[in-house]
């Protein structure tokens, strides 16, 4: 199980973000090569039980390694999610009820056992300033199943076998078969995240450092090995983020950053330890929240070798 722990001992706590954030690392707190279905626990949070909700400010939250690389064509580790989880987003999205509902895709459609149809929510500006599209949508997984290129998760596509516009705001996915989980596939962020084809351009290799998406923040600066920060996309279609800015900090000894939150030097810390959990629980200026999410961990067994041969 992945743990978040959340203080606002020191500042105040934002409660709106806390149901962004538990949708958001549910979501992305995925493993690098997952399966299409399957069901895990997913992050707890903690937070001050007397906290109230406010806007503005900036949430710290401290995790113990970097992401690798903010682009869905590289990065399918937690940290990198995490991240990566407010600044793209996808055509549909998983709630707290694990129903999947509209995000990019206003609708959608199996008009056929193999194919998919999506209708795209028309306005939508990725952070450049550049127009959200079918043919955004079509680069991107594309862009994924490259096969002189492919992205670190083009397992998870194989299943589809093409992506057709079929006119600016509607775009057909076709699969090689009826393919039930395929709602699934084009909720996670690390798959089909959608990204903006001119900044790919523009950046080329350094995308990755570089990220362009239509979330409800946007990319600032990337330490490596020290911070990342996100900051509020005030262009963002939907309900504005509740934060001004979100930093990541790497603290990779757990006493560091246990102390770190109990001193409010950090607001939240990703992946404690299971053993830091009742300490926390147990302390009146912490609430715990759980959240349910999906999840597949794969255990490989070398059975050629002693002691399992």
């Amino acid at each position: 199980m992945n743990h978040a722990l959340n203080t606002g001992r020191h500042r105040p706590l934002w409660t709106a973000l806390l149901l962004i954030l538990s949708l958001a690392l549910s979501a992305c707190a995925a493993p690098a090569a997952p399966a299409a279905g399957g069901d895990a626990a997913a992050p707890e949070a903690a937070a001050p039980a007397e906290a109230a909700a406010t806007s503005g400010g900036t949430l710290v939250i401290a995790r113990p390694t970097d992401a690798v690389g903010l682009d869905p064509k590289v990065e399918t580790t937690s940290p990198g999610n995490w991240v990566m989880s407010n600044l793209y987003e996808n055509l549909v999205k998983l709630d707290t009820d694990l129903t999947f509902q509209p995000a990019l895709a206003e609708s959608w459609e199996q008009v056929e056992p193999d194919r998919w149809r999506f209708n795209l929510r028309q306005g939508v500006k990725f952070h450049d300033g550049t127009d959200f599209n079918a043919d955004a949508v079509k680069f991107s997984i594309e862009r994924i199943k490259n096969p002189d290129d492919p992205g670190r998760s083009a397992s998870n596509l194989r299943p589809i076998i093409a992506v057709e516009v079929v006119d600016d705001y509607t775009v057909d996915i076709v699969t090689d078969g009826a393919y039930g989980p395929l709602l699934n596939i084009m909720s996670l962020v690390y798959a089909t995240g959608i990204v903006s084809p001119a900044a790919v351009e523009q950046y080329g290799e350094d995308f990755t450092r570089n990220p362009v998406g239509t979330g409800p923040f946007k990319f600032v600066e990337w330490r490596t090995n020290d911070q990342i920060v996100i900051e509020r996309n005030d262009d963002y279609w939907g309900d504005p983020a509740p934060l001004d800015q979100v930093v990541y900090r790497v603290i990779p000894e757990e006493s560091a950053r246990m102390l770190a939150l109990d001193t409010g030097e950090v607001q939240m810390v990703m992946a404690p330890a299971p053993s830091q959990l009742d300490i926390y629980r147990d302390d009146p200026n912490f609430t715990l929240y759980e959240t349910p999410g999906v999840r597949v961990i794969f255990f490989g067994m070398m059975t050629g070798r002693a002691p399992l041969d």
